[in-house]
């Protein structure tokens, strides 16, 4: 990598995932939203405005689909004989849970009236 890659590099970092405002955020997703919406203007500045997905949206609709048929996924989140194997594969995962450290989730987050995200654990 050229000195010259490497300072754009450090810049963008320093300049777009680190700024102020985007450490702000409570949650990875309000993080990547803000971020995803200033990398569209600054990439695409001709182009028409960027129109953010909503996750939750997404995740409610291939809920409904897993919970309504027979897939691995819905397996995965309704037999119990399979949440031994879950919880130790998937333990330690980045971006999954941590047990020892009480990070993460085990498969789902909940809203709180405020809108504020929490972990859920099985008991």
């Amino acid at each position: 990598m050229t000195e010259e890659i490497y300072q754009k590099i450090l810049s963008f970092i320093c300049d777009q995932v680190l700024d102020p405002k985007i450490l702000a955020y409570s949650s990875y997703s309000e993080q990547i939203t803000a971020l995803n919406q200033s990398w569209w203007k600054e990439l695409f500045s001709e182009s028409p405005a960027y129109i953010p997905l909503d996750a939750e949206e997404m995740v409610i609709a291939l809920l409904e689909k897993h919970l309504q048929e027979e897939t691995i996924i819905g397996r995965m989140i309704t037999d119990v004989s399979l949440q031994s194997i879950i919880e130790e594969q998937f333990d330690g995962i980045s971006c999954c849970f941590n047990r020892a450290k009480k990070r993460g989730t085990y498969l789902f987050w909940y809203l709180d009236e405020e809108h504020k995200r929490h972990t859920l654990w099985r008991k």
